[in-house]
């Protein structure tokens, strides 16, 4: 049973009752709303799993940083964990970000000896 057969047939009384991907979610149960296919908890979006890592690297292409990244993402999607996650991403990209990799940080080495370079170009 998923989150949106459950909102829609109801809530059991006791949280054992629920089915065990959808019991991350009954402590808000009385937020989540189902309207026109799509599951919101007050007015944010509930992302199902499927979508969460696309919209964690579109909540961080910005790269204004975990705090800012929590604040926009809270203004519109929602799924158990969130915010968790994103500190995580975050965090792990600005690593990234300060320590890129050698490959990538290295600048085109030119092998071929100067002198040649000028000789060629004044001939």
């Amino acid at each position: 049973m998923t989150l949106e057969t459950t909102v829609i047939t109801g809530w059991p009384e006791r949280r054992e009752q629920v089915p065990i991907p959808t019991r991350e979610c009954w402590l808000y149960q009385d937020e989540i709303s189902l309207h026109n296919g799509v599951l919101f908890r007050n007015h944010r979006i509930i992302v199902p799993k499927l979508l969460q890592a696309e919209i964690l690297s579109r909540i961080h292409s910005s790269h204004l940083g975990a705090e800012s990244c929590l604040r926009k993402a809270r203004d519109v999607v929602f799924w158990p964990g969130m915010s968790i996650e994103i500190k995580r991403k975050c965090c792990q990209l600005s690593d990234m970000c300060r320590f890129p990799s050698v490959q990538s940080s290295t600048a085109t080495t030119n092998t071929q000896d100067p002198r040649q370079t000028l000789e060629q170009s004044s001939s």
